[in-house]
């Protein structure tokens, strides 16, 4: 069974860095603050970053988001005076590439496998033995590999290790073209993934939490090492690096504010210092850019690697993107277990009522955002949508299914259920929650191995029902297809965090806090895990 979780997205909520700015009164104030959008997965290197601040008295202030938004960001207007992202080829072909006045790399990390060392012996592959992408998927095609990936549309690892398998299948050895997809073959291999996560770090996690259902994980080198170093890791993992292509990100800095070049190249001088670059390897596990500088995990890796071509254009990126949302990925069963009840028409100050947050995240995910990270989170291709609405009782119960791309008729009738909405009654969360698992359990049979995820909304205490003792039990009680699938709280104005994040916590899902952020974002971010 599948086990569906957690990078684009994927959106990570911007946060300030912490820890810079020394201790106490002992430190002058930072001279210059460089305002850094950043891949999610670079929160490892904020203590560098903290004595970074107090040898260059430079405050780096990291906004954190996934690759994909991020770009779109900048592409939409934003502002930063640099970019960091595990690697900058996407952001080259964008509008903004002609915008990066400086770009220098600061550490290196390829996307390939770790594989549990006794699979690794019984495929063949353990002791540095030459395996390729082709190995990989014909032992999923076999059913004996089954793996954890990101979702490519949200991470760069995910996306890293589907262009990387989709070049090698293709077999031309070039930059890949869409057309040039083996179709066939990559739906076999994506198959095998039982794990899906919107981040790479999630991913980790979610490993962690779920190491009986896979053999194995695609993503960086450096997050196996570091898994490997984790005392909850049951099994070693083996490093397998695919002998016919890799992506080695290799977290360039990019200089977006050319009024900043005084702050940008004292950062890089000390990231790129030997004693730094060390620091950066011993504590990341990623190899440091400077080959004059040695760590033990870094003489563990392999010298030479062979780099996948990269696609010449950002279009290319877009349509193999989509293809893979659209037509190659296992489909879809998105359950969305929405409050509408009385305190729903209240404002927190937003300007809009709660009910109308929810309705305009509904609009988003029926495809009235036409960014790209909002293409990216629109229903799919053969996914089916289940809506429940609930106040002391279920009161909407509508399933639908997409039978094409932007498939306009489910479109309307998802915007006219939203605009139908309207709030009264009391709060019956665990109710509504135990009848979309029994439905999903229900419908287990028709949907052929399709990824089931349950997104609950809600901004209430719950005052009706089964409290979440209860709930637990029931759980408990449910076959294991029905205890594998994952619930995502979001919650708004009353909404009790510690009791949705034990919901969170029990089914392996993960909580988020629509508080003081755009609800739509959210649900855009959490299709990374769906």
């Amino acid at each position: 069974m599948r086990t569906r979780l957690a990078a684009i997205p994927a959106l990570a909520a911007l946060l300030a860095l912490a820890g810079c700015g020394g201790g106490g009164g002992s430190h002058a104030a930072p001279a210059a603050t460089l305002d850094v959008i950043a891949g999610s997965e670079l929160k490892d290197v904020e203590p560098i970053l903290a004595d970074a601040e107090k040898a260059t008295s430079i405050h780096v202030a990291m906004s954190y988001v996934g690759s994909i938004a991020g770009i779109d960001r900048l592409v939409g207007g934003e502002h930063h005076d640099a970019a960091w992202f595990a690697q900058d080829k996407y952001l080259a072909l964008s509008s903004v590439g002609s915008s990066v006045h400086a770009r220098e790399r600061i550490m290196l990390s390829p996307v390939i496998l770790g594989v549990k060392h006794s699979v690794a012996q019984r495929l063949g592959w353990a002791g540095g033995k030459r395996v390729t992408w082709r190995d990989v998927q014909n032992a999923v095609a076999a059913g004996r590999f089954r793996y954890a990936m990101t979702n490519p549309t949200t991470s760069n690892s995910g996306f890293s290790a589907v262009l990387s398998v989709s070049t090698a299948l293709a077999g031309t050895g070039d930059a890949l073209r869409p057309s040039e997809v083996n179709r066939q073959a990559i739906a076999a291999f994506y198959r095998g993934q039982k794990i899906i996560s919107g981040s790479s770090g999630w991913l980790s996690d979610a490993y962690l939490a779920a190491q009986d259902n896979a053999d194995g994980i695609i993503t960086y080198e450096a997050s196996i090492e570091s898994l490997n170093a984790n005392p909850n890791l049951r099994e070693k993992l083996d490093r397998v690096y695919p002998a016919d292509g890799v992506i080695t990100a290799d977290y360039p800095i990019d200089l977006l504010d050319a009024s900043k070049r005084d702050a940008y190249d004292k950062i890089v001088a000390y990231l790129k210092s030997p004693d730094v670059q060390k620091k950066i390897a011993e504590t990341t596990f990623r190899r440091p850019i400077d080959k004059s500088v040695t760590s033990v995990a870094a003489a563990a890796y392999p010298a030479v690697l062979q780099e996948t071509a990269f696609p010449a254009s950002a279009g290319a990126v877009q349509q193999l993107l989509l293809r893979f949302l659209n037509q190659d990925r296992v489909p879809a069963h998105s359950f969305y277990v929405l409050d509408k009840t009385g305190s729903m028409e209240n404002e927190d100050g937003t300007g809009k009522s709660r009910i109308q947050r929810v309705r305009d995240a509904l609009y988003v995910l029926a495809g009235a955002d036409n960014s790209l990270t909002g293409k990216f989170a629109r229903f799919d291709n053969r996914e089916k949508i289940t809506i429940m609405t609930f106040s002391e009782s279920v009161e909407i119960d509508k399933t639908f299914e997409m039978s094409r791309p932007d498939d306009k008729a489910v479109y309307e009738q998802v915007i006219q259920l939203a605009d139908s909405l309207q709030p009264n009654g009391g709060t019956a969360i665990f109710g509504a929650l135990e009848s979309a698992l029994d439905e999903a359990v229900r419908d287990e049979p028709a949907d052929a191995g399709r990824y089931a995820s349950i997104v609950l909304m809600t901004d209430g205490e719950n005052n009706h029902g089964d409290d979440y003792d209860a709930f637990a039990r029931k759980w408990q009680a449910l076959p294991a297809y029905g205890r594998q699938i994952h619930i995502f709280p979001i919650f708004i104005g009353e909404a009790s965090p510690a009791e949705l994040k034990r919901i969170a916590d029990l089914t392996g899902g993960r909580e988020f806090d629509a508080r003081s952020e755009s609800l739509a974002e959210i649900f855009k971010e959490i299709r990374g895990y769906q």
